[in-house]
Formats: structure tokens, sequence, C-alpha cells
């Protein structure tokens, strides 16, 4: 791997590898004897005993290698951003920054003469423009949901607490074979509580039994993050990286362009 923007590449490759690490650890979490457990709650309805599932949660460690990942998909945009300004002129010393913002309004205002792509060549804003890094309102049209998500998780990663991961499911408990006796009430489809991960199948009178086989898919998710929260960690990233990488090529090939037409 060479040429000019081979340190934004090279943040891509460093974060597909880390989000293939990550997806591994994620089967592990499930795949464990420990992953879930079936619990009786005697205490939580008077006279009547709660039946669900306690889902064990995903290790702490999965936080900081999902920030990781996100960090080194900005490092990589910032990088080509700052690169192939270099490349076209600007001084070493600028602080150039690849543009998003939290609304259209905002990201507009970035490239006007004082804005904060003021040292970005004028020649690279109709492409940076083009990426709509800002998210979608129906205030106005265009931006970029998961661009805009990738600012929104990064930068609290870099000055508060990395945001958290946690488990949810795909969708609805299957039972492949599920006996109830005595029930008072039964949850259909079973309710899952993503802050205390557990998944309420039933409440039974107090004399009740119950015998359950069961699966249910479930997934690393995002946090109370802006745009993806709950939504499954792996797939999200997987996108960011397939984005941050089209752009970094967009904006390496117009450089390109654009230095072969002053000569």
């Amino acid at each position: 791997m060479t040429g000019p923007f081979i340190s934004s590449k090279l943040w891509i490759t460093q974060a597909r590898e880390d989000l293939s690490d990550f997806a591994a650890r994620e089967r592990a979490v499930f795949n464990r004897e420990s992953a879930y457990r079936f619990f009786e709650d005697v205490e939580r309805q008077p006279g009547a005993k709660v039946i669900g599932i306690k889902l064990s949660p995903a290790p702490e460690t999965l936080s900081t290698r999902a920030a990781n990942i996100v960090n080194a998909l900005r490092s990589a945009l910032d990088q080509a951003a700052w690169r192939a300004s270099i490349e076209l002129g600007a001084k070493e010393s600028a602080k150039i920054y690849f543009p998003l913002a939290g609304t259209k309004a905002n990201f507009e205002d970035m490239f006007r003469p004082r804005g904060s792509c003021k040292n970005i060549p004028a020649e690279l804003h109709p492409l940076l423009k083009g990426f709509e890094g800002y998210p979608r309102s129906k205030d106005y049209p265009g931006g970029n949901d998961l661009l805009y998500a990738l600012s929104a998780i990064s930068n609290p990663n870099k000055h508060k607490e990395t945001y958290k991961v946690g488990i949810n499911l795909t969708g609805d408990v299957f039972a492949n074979h599920i006996q109830f006796r005595l029930v008072r009430e039964l949850s259909f489809p079973p309710r899952f509580d993503p802050s205390t991960n557990e998944i309420t199948l039933a409440v039974l009178e107090p004399g009740g039994s119950y015998f359950a086989d069961i699966t249910f898919p479930a997934y690393i998710a995002f946090g109370e993050v802006p745009i993806v929260a709950r939504h499954p960690v792996v797939p999200v990233l997987n996108e960011m990286t397939r984005i941050a990488d089209g752009i970094i090529n967009s904006i390496e090939a117009e450089t390109a362009r654009i230095l072969s037409e002053r000569t």
C-alpha cells in the first residue's frame, strides 16, 4: 500500500480488522453456556411468579472496541481531507478536518470564508459538500445519518466516557417447545427489557410451573447514541466503514484530477 493517502487507508484496514475481531467476540458472547438463564421472580408481583430469561451482559470491553473502530474511521476521514488539502497547496500546519455538522445550516456555514473549512482548498469544496455530512431532517433535504453518527459517536469518546454497547434482540423469541401451568398472564410476544437484559415470558400463579426450550436472535447493540441507538453494532460499523472507504477513494481521485488539470 503506497501513495499520499496511505495513512487514511491504513486506518480503514485497521477498522476492518478490529470489526472482524468484534464480530468474533460477539458470537462468543451468545455461544457460551452462560449466555442466559431462566429465572423465577416471586417478588416482582405480589402473589404471583414471574418467569423469564436473564441474558448475561455484554463484556464491558466491547464498548471500547467499538469506540476504537469509530475513532479509526473518523481519523481516516480527517487525514484524507488534510492530505488532499496539503497536496493542493495548503500549509501543513493548518487545522483541517473532514466536515461533519449537526444540521445542514451548520454544515453550509463550515464552507463560508471564515468557516472551519477555510483552510481546505476551494477546489475540494464541491466534493466535500456532496458527501452531505449532516443528519437527515424533515426541515431540509439531503443528509447522511450514518456519516453524522460517526461524528456523534467519536466526539464524546475523545473527551467524555465512551458510549456503552449492550444486548438487544433482532425480533421475536422463538419457542421450540414451551409449557406453562397455572398461567395468570402470558407475554406474547415475550417482552425484552434492555435495561435489565431480561425477557419476560409469563406470570404464573404461585403453584405454577413451566418447561421451555426457546431460541432468541440477539446481538450487541449501541446504547443511547444519536441516530443508531439500539441498532446492531456490527452491521452499522460495516456500513460506516464502507462509506468512509468510498469517501477516501473519491477524495484521492478528485485530488489527482485537480492536480492533473493544473499542469
